[in-house]
């Protein structure tokens, strides 16, 4: 009789730590978005989609040099600043230039210019994005030919767009000044819809037209929602 009852005992036992185990798994499980430590302590990193830790930037004072994150060399010599002629003639070129630097690098899903998704013609990245050129949110997904995640036509399949593409920038990349990409359509652009992964990720950004600057815009909010984050440009 005593054996079963202390084998009861255990039973009961072995329940209670199972359970608390699995609670404590439940509540203290990485969640996507949140910080967690790697290998290079000058560089931050946070659980990804896939729980995974994987690095953001590098931390004030740190470039990333490829390898991991160090303190950055004086330039020799400042780079010479680019002269732009325009030939307005037939077209309007739209270029986007950081003018406040984003909480977190620069991730864009989707851009459009009046309604219409920019086609890659259309489109010329000037700053090549290091993190991902295309990537998806479920990684289930790869983007049309040559096409960027920023302009590649989402799953047609997939209504609610749970498997959206992106192209990511890297720290170090998307800072005041640098232009990113160049939008040239055939005819003037009232609106330019942006959607963008996070609102940490919108940059404040100089719009110009035909080389003369026509909107300037604040960067978002240090968010993680709503996903997408979409922003509207109305270009006077």
């Amino acid at each position: 009789m005593d054996e079963v009852v202390l084998l009861l005992v255990l039973l009961i036992m072995s329940s209670v730590f199972l359970a608390l185990g699995g609670a404590v798994w439940v509540f203290t499980r990485p969640v996507e978005g949140d910080e967690c430590k790697g290998e290079d302590p000058n560089a931050e990193y946070e659980i990804d989609d896939k729980g995974k830790c994987v690095f953001i930037k590098c931390k004030g004072g740190y470039v990333d040099d490829g390898k991991s994150c160090v303190v950055p060399k004086e330039e020799e010599e400042e780079e010479e600043e680019e002269v732009f002629i325009y030939d307005n003639s037939e077209n309007f070129v739209y270029e986007f230039i950081v003018n406040e630097e984003t909480e977190r690098p620069i991730h864009i899903t989707d851009i459009e210019a009046d309604g219409v998704r920019v086609s890659s013609e259309q489109l010329e990245i000037n700053q090549e994005p290091k993190h991902a050129k295309c990537n998806s949110k479920a990684g289930k997904y790869e983007c049309e030919g040559d096409n960027y995640g920023i302009n590649d036509p989402e799953p047609a399949d997939d209504p609610h767009m749970k498997d959206l593409t992106w192209s990511a920038w890297k720290e170090g990349q998307g800072e005041v000044g640098d232009k990113v990409f160049t939008i040239t359509m055939p005819s003037k652009v009232s609106k330019f819809t942006i959607d963008y992964f996070r609102p940490k990720f919108v940059p404040g950004w100089t719009i110009k037209e035909n080389g003369t600057e026509v909107l300037s815009t604040s960067k978002g909010a240090n968010k993680d929602k709503p996903t997408p984050t979409v922003v509207e440009y109305i270009i006077p």
